[in-house]
C-alpha cells in the first residue's frame, strides 16, 4: 500500500479550540514529529487531542520555549480528527507524519483511544492472533494526581504488572516507550487507574504480527 510523508500542520495554535486535520477517507496517518515553540513573550498553556480524547492537556510552555513530543507511531484512523489550542495564542506547532492507503485495520493496526477505570478492565484481547504494542500515550486531564496500573492477564495462568501504581502528575502526558511489547494469543491487556473513569485518558496503537 502507498506511503506518504506529509506535513499535517504547521501554524500557530489559536486561542480557539481548532481542528487541524482531519485523516481522510481511506486513509490512516501516523504520527512522526511533533514540535511546539512559545513565540511569546508570556507563559501560556496548550491543548492537544486525537479522536476526541485528550492527549495534551493544560502542558504549561514558558515564553520562548520549544517542545518536542515523541509520538512516533501513533496512528489516527479515516475520519478521526487531531484538534488543538493555545490560551495565549501564541504556540507554533508543526506536526508531520506518514499517510497511508486504507483505514488503519486494512494495515493491520488496531487503534483504542478511550479512559482507563478505577477497575481493571480489559484494553485489548489476543484472540485473533499476535499484536505488538507500538505506542502508549497517557494523559491527566484532572486538577489531582492519578496512579496508572497496566498489566498483561497471561495466557498460562497469572498477571504480570507493566506499569504498577505509575503517578500521572495534574496536566502531565506521559508517552510510554513500550518498545514493541508482543500480546500473544489469548492473552490480556489490562489497565485501571485511581479516581473516576474520566481522569486518565490513553491512546494505544497495537499492530498485527505473524
Amino acid at each position: 500500500m502507498a506511503r506518504e510523508s506529509i506535513l499535517v500542520f504547521s501554524g500557530v495554535l489559536t486561542a480557539v479550540d481548532t481542528v487541524l486535520y482531519t485523516v481522510p477517507a481511506s486513509k490512516c496517518l501516523i504520527l512522526k514529529s511533533l514540535i511546539l515553540c512559545n513565540q511569546g513573550s508570556s507563559n501560556t498553556t496548550f491543548y492537544f487531542s486525537i479522536a476526541s480524547t485528550h492527549a495534551v492537556y493544560a502542558h504549561p510552555l514558558a515564553a520562548g520555549e520549544t517542545l518536542v513530543i515523541p509520538v512516533t507511531d501513533q496512528v489516527i484512523d479515516s475520519g478521526s480528527v487531531i484538534r488543538g489550542t493555545s490560551t495565549a495564542g501564541t504556540v507554533t506547532m508543526r506536526l508531520s507524519g506518514d499517510l497511508l492507503d486504507g483505514a488503519a485495520s486494512s494495515n493491520g493496526f488496531t487503534l483504542i483511544h478511550s479512559q482507563l477505570s478505577p477497575v481493571a478492565g480489559s484494553l485489548i484481547l489476543g484472540a485473533g492472533g499476535k499484536k505488538i504494542l507500538k505506542s502508549l500515550i497517557l494523559c491527566n486531564h484532572i486538577t489531582a494526581n492519578r496512579s496508572v496500573t497496566i498489566s498483561i492477564q497471561q495466557a498460562a495462568g497469572g498477571t504480570i504488572d507493566i506499569i504498577k501504581n505509575f503517578t500521572v502528575g495534574v496536566g502531565k502526558t506521559i508517552l510510554v516507550p513500550t518498545t514493541d511489547l508482543l500480546i500473544v494469543q489469548n492473552e490480556v491487556l489490562k489497565g485501571s487507574t485511581t479516581g473516576s473513569s474520566s481522569d486518565i485518558s490513553y491512546h494505544m496503537t497495537f499492530k498485527a504480527v505473524t
